[in-house]
Parts: C-alpha cells; structure tokens; sequence
C-alpha cells in the first residue's frame, strides 16, 4: 500500500531517515554478542588459536580490539586478532571478552565457559619425596599431555583415606608429619555450565630421608695438656644420626684417613697448627635419588683465651677501680669465677675477693670487660700487684688452666706545701713532697705537670700544660706564676688536671700567699745622651694610704763634680712628669741623680729608698772615620783563613766601632769575617763619654777568589811540525781569561800564549785576577813528537816493466816499528795516495813517516823516478815482422813493443823495395800507420824493410824485413 505524503511531510520523512542513518551503521559493526562452552580443551590442539571473531553474531567489521576484565587471559589473547591461547588458560570457569570498534558506540562480547582440566594421573612411581620436607607441592607430580599444557591450578586436592587427608594442605602434603610410605591423592576440577568434573590421581612415595645427627662442638682452650684429647672419637659428638655415615676432614689436617675413620688426635692437630677451629663433616647418604646427603659438622675449637688485670695508679683519696679484660674468639662463649688477691710491695697479701659468674661476651657476642670498684683507702699508699688465686666453674670450653693475668698499680698520696709568704717577683715556690713512682718507691724523675690556680675571691683561672719538674727522693720544687692575679688577692686553690698516672694528679689544695706591694718608678729620658738639650723625669708611683713620697733630683759636673742643679719636693702618688732644660750647660760630661724615700707601713713593703742615675755630655760627640769606601781583598794572601773586619784600612778615627747597618745598634765582632759584596759601618768613639760619631761612614768590600786551575789532561802530546804554543795546553777555570802561565812553580817568568811548546818541559798554570793569583800552580808538560824523516836508499832507475809500485819504493825505505810511510802527491797536498799505485815517469812523489799512535807527521821527502833502466836480457824484447793497417782496429800500427825502456835513445826507418823511405821512428814518434810520412799515401800490401839503430852501449843496428798485410 502506498501512502500519499505531502510535498513537506516527504521532506521531513528523507532529513529523518539521513539523520537516523549513522546510528544504524554504528549499532551494527560490532555485531551481537556470543556464546560458548568448550569441554575438554586438552583433546583439541586447535584451541590454541581460537578465534573469538567467528563467535560474534549479527555482521561485525574486523578491525577492532578485544579486551577482558580477568587477569588470567593476559598472556592468553591478542588484542588486535581476538585469537585466544585456551591452552594457556590454566584456570576453568566463565570468560567474557568484550570487541570494540573505532566506528562504534556500542560493543559486543563472546562469553566463553571453559572446562577444566586436572592433568594427567602419576600412579607408576613418578611421585616421590623425601620425609624432611614438610610441604610438598603437589602440582609438581601432575602429568601433562603436552609440554605446552599444563593442569589448571583452581582444583581441589583430596585423600582417599582421613589419616593421609590430615597431612594435607590445599596442595601442600607434609611428608615430614606423614614419614614414610605410600599416599594416594586426587586432584579434582569442577563443573562448568554442561562440562563434567574431572579428577587425576598422584601416589605419592615419601622416602626416609638421612639423619647425620646432632653435632656438639669440641672446645679447648690453648693452655690445656692436650695428652687426653690423642683418641677422640668423632661419633661420640653426635646424637641419633644414622650409622652408616663417613667423616670428612674438610681443613685437611691429616686425621681422617679412612672410610670407617672417626678417630682424631687433636694434641697433633694443635701441635702441627696451633690455635684455630677444625671442622670435621658427618654426611649419610639417601635411600632415594630424590632425597640430599645428611650433614653435620663437629668443630673442633682451639681458641686463644685469656683475661687480664688492668689497674691504672690511682689516688689515696678515690675509690680502688680496675677491669677484668677478656681476650676470645667471637664465636666462644665462657663464664667462670674468679678469686683474686692484692699484694704489697713485701709480696704479703693485703685484700682478696671473689666474683662468681664472670661473662667474656654478652647475649649479641661483643668481648665485654669486667670491671670492678672498691671503696676508698681500701688500700693504703704504695705499690700493689693484683693476681689471680683460683679460677673455678669455667663453663663453655674445657681450660682448667684459665688464669687472669697479674698487673701492678700504685696508690698515691703526694702532698704540696706552699707556704703563707710575701712575694714581689710574680713567682712563688711549692714543694712537692711524698710522690712515688709507678713501683712506689719515691721519685727521681722528671716530669711534666698540668695543673690550674683558681683565684677563690675572682674564680679567676691559670691554666698551665707540660711544666717541668725534678723530683729527688720524692721531693721536687714547683714555680708557681702568679702574674696574672690581681695584686689584692691572697686566697687560691692549685688543682692538678693530668690523670692521676704520675701522682701528680692527687693534688688539689688551698693555699693563701701575698703580693708584696708595687715599688715606686723612676725614669729619666735624655733626648741626646751624647749632645743632650733636654731632659724629661717621669714617675709612677702607687698613691700610698699612710705615707708620702720625698722625691728629689741633682745634676753634677763630672769634671769639676760641682752640682750645678738641685731639687726637691713631697707627693702621695700618681704620675708626675716634667722637663730639665740644659741651655744653660756648658759643653761637657754630667751626672743627673733622682731619689725617692717614703715612710708608709703597708704590709710586705721591704724597701722605701729608691735612686736611678744617668750620665749624658753635651757637644760630645767625636767625628767619623775616614776610609777608603772600597777596599778589594786577595784571598790567597789569607790562606788559610779569610780576612777579617780587622783588615778594613781606616787612615783617620780611633776607638772604632763596625755595624752590619747605618742603624744597626750591635757592633760587629773585629773577628768576624769579611763577605764579598756586602757594605760595613763604622763610627768612632769617645771613651771618656761613651759617645760616638753622629755618622758612620761605609766601606764595600770585594774579595777576590781566583779559582784553582784544573786540567783534564796535564800530560798532553803535540806534533812538532803544528808548532804548538801554550795557547794549545787545556785547562779548565771558571775564568779562562785570569789564567796566567809560568816556567816554574814558584815565582818564574810569565809566558806569553805564542811561546812555542817543548818537549817534556814543564809550565805551570795559575788563576790571576788582577794581580791576586790562587795559591796553587798547575803543572803541564807536554810531550813534543818529532817522528824521524824518511830515508830512502834504494835506485831512482827503475824498469817500467817491473810494475814497481810505492809499497815497492817502501822496502827500501827506513822507518821504526811504531811509525808507518804515508805519500802524498805534492810538498803540501793533504790528500794521501794509496801505496798500491803504480810509479809513473818523471813524477814527484813526497814521502813521510807518520806515528801510528798520535798520527804525527814528520818532514815529507821528495823521491822522483826514471823508469827507462830496463834490460833485454831480463825482460821479454821482440821485433814485430808485421801489421795489418785495414782499419778493423786490429794490428792497425807497426811498432817495436816497450823498446824506449831498453833503448830510450833508439831511431829506426822504414824503406819499400827500391831504397825509398817511408818512415822515420823515435822515442817520440814510435808508431807507421802504413803510410808515406812525405806524401800520406797508403802503403800497399808486401814486404817492406827496416833498419833499427839502439844508440845504446855501441849495439851495431839491426835490419829486417816487415809484412804489410791488408
């Protein structure tokens, strides 16, 4: 049926379908929700990627997340593909997961009802446990069909019988409560929506497990005889363990030698390694693989155990306090009681006590002291050792032979006497008397003291540290400052600070001492004792409360003793000051004299006549020295000490005074040294008034120090063809310049650098700075080589045919065996020639002898040599009888060979056939090349005839034919 709608209504119909539009698509990408139960997940192994997509109903769109609220799915599924791990789901029960898309509002969810699975039985021994173990985890023993799967773990665990069910514990079975045996229990998992309950069975075998007993330590300590503990039997240290066990000596001491070994000797164990624990290990072995090794341990402990007695010296006064020190291993714990004894210097027994359940360590294991307090003059004053009478109930080791180790201490009582008295210096004397020493016999030492003054009226404190003092027979003399008091007290309190260790510290004592009343003061201050103008007088006197002052003063001429000024008058105190003027003094020595008397009572006074008296001149004083202000000093002259003030030259003053300074007011010594560089004072004086010079004048003083000549090489050696001069001797000095030569080592000629060196004679260096020269002459001598001149004796006529070389020449020449021959080709080459070069004609050769050590030269001799001296008959002489001049650079000339050796002066001609020459030969011109020397025209091949003429010893001429060959 088609209903009629308006042109308006149809309008609005179409915007309503548009706007309703995405709210239908989004309702419909998620699809419907979804359900379904899976029984018996382990059956299917494709539940490992079920896909929770395919279970959505209605027309999802992929491409959204899924998600779910329960943690146990976390590892399970994949957020993004909705593939979900069942397999990994180890908990049965209701699962929903819910799909969401990014184009929804609304989402859809897959409920899935999973069924459990229990595992696998394990009922063919797979299940065992040991009787020790108190919670066995009974999950463990659940088999699995595959790796990847296992039980879910939300089950129930059961017994088949009430006596197993009551060693169980949700999944925890006591094997220890239970013991050993077989037990059967069932894992059951419950139903969910149509799937059943399922159930598995495990039967359990509980094993025995090793009991290596209860271990009790060995303990002695290292003082015990050890003679009782060479057969100890380790098993007599264990309780209830199992018999079938072995000993292991874990420090390896070598006592255990054997499987059935339990015997030790620990007298050997101490003796071969002293003190220590020693640990000797019980381990039973198990029924069942499953079940470990039993072990216990029996130490055997040798501990260093000791106490002490520790007693500081104390005072008569204060309570007796010592300590009981313990020395132990930390692992040890030990009481005991002791019963001790005091003994006195006669070794006679003065106090004992005991005290029971002594403590080494406290509940957390520190080494705690023992400490002890007896009253007050419990002992009277002397040296006493504290000892150990018996040690008894020692509880915590086996050491009937712990003892306390003695000590000796002292009981003090010094005393101090510091008498009621008056003093004025500031210091009062106390005695100490009665102090002994650590071994309470009375002191002869020296000790360092720390002791405070309190001021009892003020409270005013005098601390003072490390004072000294030497006591002789007990008795020593203390210096008491008591400067810092105020000059009305009279009632203090001496305190000594130390520890009582020396005695010293058991003195505190009052005391009462006064201060004997202030002295007046007089003080005249002259401005110029030497040329006084002005005098000033100043008094300080204390006001006195029952007396007066007479002060009075004078002045007198000390060449005349006249008192040229007089005056006197009468004060109660204070501090009266006031000037003399001496314009009216002739020039000249005086005397000023101030006097003061007084007539009070005050306690302590001991003096009221005071007087202070002062010299002065005026125009007194004398004038300054005169000097030369630079004065230069040779040191050698002072040998063997150094020149003194007393050496400074002064032409004009007497009475003379030296002063580092132009102020310094302490003159130098005469004595004293002279320092190069440094600037002296002096100033004169006027012994009638004591007066000096109102300048000093000043002199620089330089010392001169040339410094002794050394050389590295007093026996030099020269070649005397160098002509060596004293320029070339080495020495060595600070100042190479100031060194001076002499021909003797004592005054002598000076010599000049150019004096020419000689042989094995001596010259004597010294330093020389202007005319002051070091007292001690270097002695030089220089050994002049002159290698002797070559002597050649053999001939200068030589045959070049021989090869003679210079080594040849050498044979004939002299020359001593230290030397050898060295050629050069001139008078002045440098260059040297090597003796195996062949001689040559007409050549100058120079010889020299040369000393092989030093490489002396001596004179060159020139040798030159003939090389025509040759004989026919020694040597091989021959005439070619042809030539072959046809330019193959064989044969090309015709020449007699070496013939100018044998016959220097020769000619020979060469003729044709018919008489005509063609060549005439000489020494010059030794070589026909097969040409007319006339016409330059080559000879043609044939026979062609010489004539040779020797010139020599009248040999007749000689002819022969030549072949000419081309």
């Amino acid at each position: 049926m088609i209903y009629p709608v308006k042109k308006n209504e149809y309008v609005f119909f179409i915007f309503l379908i548009f706007l309703c539009f995405p709210l239908l698509v989004q309702a419909q990408c998620t699809g419907n929700d979804g359900s379904i139960t899976i029984c018996e997940k382990d059956n299917d192994p494709s539940n490992q990627t079920f896909n929770l997509f395919d279970h959505l109903n209605g027309s999802p769109q992929p491409g959204g997340t899924w998600t779910s609220v329960n943690p146990v799915i976390k590892n399970a599924l994949s957020s993004d593909t909705g593939i979900l791990n069942l397999w990994s789901i180890n908990q049965f029960g209701t699962y929903e997961f819910t799909y969401s898309h990014p184009n929804c509002i609304e989402t859809a969810s897959v409920t899935v009802s999973l069924g459990g699975y229990p595992g696998e039985d394990n009922i063919a021994g797979g299940a065992n446990a040991c009787s020790d173990n108190s919670a066995v985890d009974l999950f463990i023993f659940l088999d699995n069909k595959l790796t990847s799967l296992t039980a879910d773990i939300n089950g129930t665990w059961s017994a088949r019988d009430s006596s197993t069910a009551m060693f169980l514990n949700e999944n925890f079975f006591n094997a220890s409560a239970a013991g050993p045996g077989t037990y059967t229990l069932t894992y059951t998992v419950d139903t969910v929506d149509t799937c059943a309950e399922r159930s598995a069975d495990v039967i359990l075998e509980v094993h025995r497990t090793p009991n290596p007993g209860l271990p009790t330590n060995i303990i002695i300590c290292t003082t015990e005889d050890f003679s009782s503990y060479r057969e100890v039997d380790l098993l007599d240290y264990l309780s209830g363990e199992d018999s079938n066990g072995i000993w292991e000596d874990v420090n390896q001491v070598g006592q255990i030698t054997s499987l059935d070994d339990s015997i030790i000797n620990i007298e050997k164990i101490f003796n071969s390694f002293g003190s220590g624990e020693y640990v000797f290990e019980y381990t039973v072995f198990p029924t069942h693989g499953n079940c470990a090794e039993g072990k216990s341990s029996v130490v055997v402990q040798i501990p260093d155990i000791s106490a002490n007695f520790d007693v500081k010296n104390q005072c008569l006064n204060e309570s007796l306090n010592f300590e009981i020190q313990h020395q132990r291993p930390g692992s040890i714990f030990i009481t005991y009681n002791l019963e001790y004894e005091i003994l006195d210097s006669d070794n006679s027994v003065v106090f004992s006590n005991i005290i029971n359940n002594i403590e080494m360590a406290d509940s957390k294991g520190f080494t705690i002291n023992h400490e002890v307090s007896l009253p007050n003059n419990t002992l009277a004053p002397g040296n006493y050792t504290i000892r150990t009478k018996e040690i008894t109930n020692i509880i915590g080791i086996s050491c009937d032979t712990l003892t306390a180790t003695e000590d000796v201490f002292t009981i003090f009582h010094p005393n101090i006497e510091i008498p009621d008295t008056c003093y004025m210096s500031n210091i009062i004397e106390a005695k100490i008397t009665n102090l002994t020493n650590n071994n309470g016999i009375l002191s002869n030492d020296t000790l360092l003291v720390n002791y405070t003054i309190t001021d009892m009226t003020t409270s005013q404190e005098s601390v003072v540290s490390n004072q000294s003092i030497n006591f002789n027979n007990g008795e020593g003399i203390l210096d008491l400052d008591m400067s810092s008091f105020s000059k009305t007290s009279n009632n203090y309190k001496i305190e000594f600070t130390a520890a009582p260790e020396n005695g010293t510290g058991c003195i505190n004592q009052n005391f009462i001492v006064r201060r004997v009343p202030d002295d007046i003061l007089l003080n005249i201050n002259i401005d110029n004792s030497c040329d006084a103008s002005d005098i000033r007088i100043s008094i300080d006197a204390p006001p006195l409360s029952n007396g007066n002052y007479r002060i009075s003063y004078s002045i007198r001429n000390l060449t005349t003793n006249q008192i040229v000024v007089d005056y006197a008058d009468d004060i109660t105190g204070g501090l009266p000051e006031f000037n003399l003027n001496l314009g009216h003094l002739e020039d000249g020595s005086y005397e000023i004299i101030l006097q003061s008397t007084q007539n009070d009572v005050t306690p302590c006074r001991e003096k009221t006549e005071f007087e202070t008296r002062k010299n002065f001149s005026i125009g007194g004083n004398p004038e300054k020295p005169v000097l030369d202000v630079n004065q230069s000093f040779c040191l050698p002259d002072y040998t063997p000490d150094l020149p003194t003030i007393a050496d400074l030259v002064v032409t004009q003053g007497t009475n003379l005074e030296w002063y580092e300074s132009e102020i310094s007011d302490v003159p130098l010594d005469i004595e004293k040294k002279l320092e190069d560089g440094v600037t002296y004072y002096v100033s004169s004086k006027n012994t009638d008034n004591n007066c000096r010079s109102s300048e000093r004048s000043k002199v620089t003083v330089s010392l001169i120090d040339p410094q002794e000549v050394t050389s590295g090489n007093t026996r030099p050696i020269f070649c005397d063809k160098d002509i060596p001069t004293i320029a070339d001797l080495e020495v060595i000095s600070v100042n190479p310049e100031n060194v001076v030569w002499y021909d003797s080592i004592q005054g002598g000629n000076e010599l000049a650098d150019t004096t020419v060196l000689v042989n094995e004679t001596s010259y004597f260096a010294v330093g020389n700075i202007n005319g002051c020269e070091n007292t001690n002459r270097l002695e030089v001598t220089p050994t002049v080589l002159t290698p002797p001149t070559p002597n050649y004796t053999g001939e200068t006529a030589l045959c070049a045919l021989d090869n003679i070389t210079l080594m040849d020449i050498e044979n004939n020449i002299t020359s001593n065996t230290d030397h050898e021959l060295i050629w050069y080709a001139s008078p002045d080459e440098e260059t040297t020639l090597d003796n195996s070069v062949l001689i040559k004609e007409n050549i100058t050769y120079n010889v020299a002898n040369v000393n092989i050590t030093y490489d002396c030269e001596s004179t060159r001799i020139p040798l030159t040599f003939s090389l025509e001296n040759c004989s026919a008959e020694e040597h091989y002489f021959f005439i070619p009888d042809g030539f072959s001049p046809n330019n193959d650079g064989v044969n090309e000339n015709y020449f007699i060979p070496n013939i100018n050796y044998f016959y220097p002066n020769y000619t020979f001609e060469i003729y044709n056939r018919y008489g005509q020459i063609l060549f005439q030969g000489s020494k010059s011109s030794p070589k026909w090349d097969g040409k007319n020397s006339t016409t330059q025209q080559n000879a043609t091949s044939g026979v062609y005839y010489y004539i040779l003429r020797y010139n020599k010893d009248n040999k007749p001429e000689k002819q022969g034919k030549i072949y000419l060959s081309k």
